[in-house]
C-alpha cells in the first residue's frame, strides 16, 4: 500500500491510493474505495468523486464507448455527490463489460477485496479493478503513474488528499 489517503471527513477515511495487484509482475499504483458507491451506499464524498473522476479520465484517454455511455455529454460531473449521471455511468459500464466483470449489484461499485489479483486476462474482475486498469491505460505509460496523472487532470481531488 502506498499510504496516501484521499480526504478525511469527520474522522472517516475516504478513497485511498493503493497498489493494484494485476497480472504477475504488473502491479501498479491506483485507487480503492473506503465504502461502496451507488444506490443505498454510504457514498462518501471522496469515494463518489473518485468514481466520477475515473469515468472522466477513462473517457478522455479512450473512446467514450469504453465507459458504456452513449456520449461524453452523459459523463458525471465531479461533485462528490451521487447523482443520476453517476448512477447511469456505473450501470452503463456494468452493462458494457458484463461478460468481463464479476457478478455484482447493478449500479453499485464495491471496494476491491484485500489481496485480489487477476491471474490471467480471461479472469473476471471486480468493477473497480477494471476501472483502475482502464484508467492506468489512459495515462500514457509507466512514467506517468495513475494517481499523479489523475490529480493533474482533476485538481478538484487535490483538497481531498491528506499528506
Amino acid at each position: 500500500m502506498l499510504g496516501i489517503v484521499l480526504g478525511e471527513i469527520k474522522g472517516r477515511v475516504m478513497a485511498k491510493q493503493e497498489t493494484i495487484l494485476y497480472l504477475e509482475d504488473d502491479d501498479f499504483p491506483g485507487f480503492n474505495l473506503s465504502f461502496w458507491v451507488g444506490v443505498g451506499g454510504l457514498n462518501e464524498r471522496g469515494d463518489v468523486m473518485l468514481i466520477q473522476a475515473l469515468f472522466n479520465f477513462i473517457a478522455d484517454g479512450h473512446e467514450i464507448s469504453r465507459t458504456g455511455l452513449p456520449s461524453a455529454a452523459r459523463l458525471p460531473v465531479l461533485t462528490g455527490i451521487l447523482d443520476g449521471r453517476t448512477i447511469e455511468a456505473i450501470t452503463a459500464f456494468q452493462l458494457r463489460w458484463m461478460k468481463q466483470l464479476l457478478p455484482s449489484f447493478a449500479g453499485k461499485v464495491f471496494p476491491l477485496p484485500a489481496g485480489y489479483r487477476m491471474k490471467s486476462l480471461s479472469d473476471k474482475a471486480p468493477m473497480l479493478h477494471m476501472l483502475n486498469v482502464m484508467a492506468r491505460d489512459s495515462t500514457g505509460g509507466p512514467s506517468n503513474p495513475l494517481p499523479k496523472a489523475m490529480l493533474k487532470a482533476f485538481p478538484e481531488l487535490l483538497p481531498l488528499i491528506r499528506p
